[in-house]
């Protein structure tokens, strides 16, 4: 059938209707794409400026809390006597290898069964490695004081920082008894994962708050 010249026109019309809507639609759906686009890149840098900015403040204030409690008179003679005991346990059980065998088997059961079972359970059945080694790194002074804080803590796993004194006899547990309430306060006021107390001559963490497998490691 053929098409009259009046449905011919009609159709010419609708085309040339048609194609230019259709060419202002395709670039207005693209400018507003792009706005769009545009739109979400600023939001996302904003929130990474706003993020960055809330990171260093936060640091800032971090390291003026450090700053102020390494200044108190009470901190800087807590490290003084905790890091002079540690030295002295550690001069100690040298001369007593029975006892530090003793201790550290208690120690190893602690690490390869408590802890590596806490560890899984925490980490999608991943397997704590290296835990026999990173006792056997472990000086005397180290040793002992972890057996006495964290395997013979009777505080469970995550809560060893609830036990003020061991029942050592030994001067470092009279200096803990006195200082570490007032510790465990600031990390509990302030938010932090841990407080350390290092000697500087040798990087020994002389005091933990939560007294975990570092306690009593050297940072060096």
């Amino acid at each position: 059938m053929k098409m009259t010249l009046k449905l011919k026109l009609v159709l010419i019309l609708v085309a040339f209707t048609l194609i230019p809507a259709s060419i202002q639609f395709y670039i207005t759906y693209q400018n507003n794409v792009k706005a769009l686009h545009e739109k979400s890149f600023e939001n996302l840098l904003s929130i990474r400026e706003n993020k960055s900015k809330q990171i260093s403040d936060l640091f800032k204030v971090m390291g003026n809390q450090v700053q102020v409690i390494s200044k108190n008179p009470l901190i800087k003679d807590s490290i003084v006597k905790f890091s002079h005991e540690y030295n002295k346990i550690e001069e100690s059980y040298k001369k007593r290898p029975d006892d530090i065998a003793k201790m550290k088997s208690s120690l190893e059961a602690y690490y390869t069964e408590k802890f590596a079972t806490e560890y899984m359970s925490t980490n999608n059945n991943q397997k704590a490695e290296g835990l026999n080694e990173a006792l056997d790194t472990l000086g005397p002074a180290a040793i002992a004081l972890q057996y006495h804080y964290i395997s013979n803590n009777k505080n469970p796993l995550g809560s060893k920082h609830l036990l003020t004194k061991a029942k050592d006899g030994s001067e470092w547990s009279n200096i803990h008894e006195k200082n570490h309430p007032f510790l465990k306060n600031y990390l509990e006021t302030f938010g932090y994962y841990d407080i350390f107390l290092v000697d500087i001559d040798t990087g020994a963490i002389v005091y933990s708050v939560y007294k975990e497998l570092d306690f009593g490691t050297s940072l060096i």
